[in-house]
């Protein structure tokens, strides 16, 4: 199992064996293989980010959500541009970005890690 992964359909590329190979694959047999991949890789990631609760995560502080009304970041685990985020409060402390901050999860909400900054 992979903790964390991204699908993607094929698409030919010009002047590659692939793209002159015989009985390509139909866009619709394609979109269901990932979507059904990505189903897969849903769980698996709702599953690791619950085994987060009641871990302490050190996490690089990237700014502050006033949409979801809490700060977020990434900790060593998540990659830029790819991975989700940790969001967390931080009632006691004011928190700015480029602070490295010490977060106690303890939940998951769509994919991404919840928690709150530890003193």
């Amino acid at each position: 199992k992979f903790q964390k992964a991204g699908v993607f359909t094929y698409s030919q590329e010009e002047g590659t064996l692939a793209a002159e190979m015989p009985d390509q694959i139909d866009e619709e047999i394609k979109i269901k293989r990932q979507n059904t991949l990505m189903d897969i890789q849903d769980r698996i990631l709702t599953k690791y980010n619950q085994g987060l609760v009641d871990h302490e995560l050190t996490v690089l502080t990237e700014g502050y959500d006033r949409t979801a009304e809490c700060y977020y970041g990434r900790s060593y685990a998540e990659s830029l541009d790819v991975d989700g985020k940790i969001f967390f409060l931080s009632p006691k402390l004011k928190t700015k970005a480029g602070e490295f901050v010490k977060v106690r999860i303890h939940d998951e909400i769509d994919g991404d890690p919840v928690g709150e900054r530890i003193e």
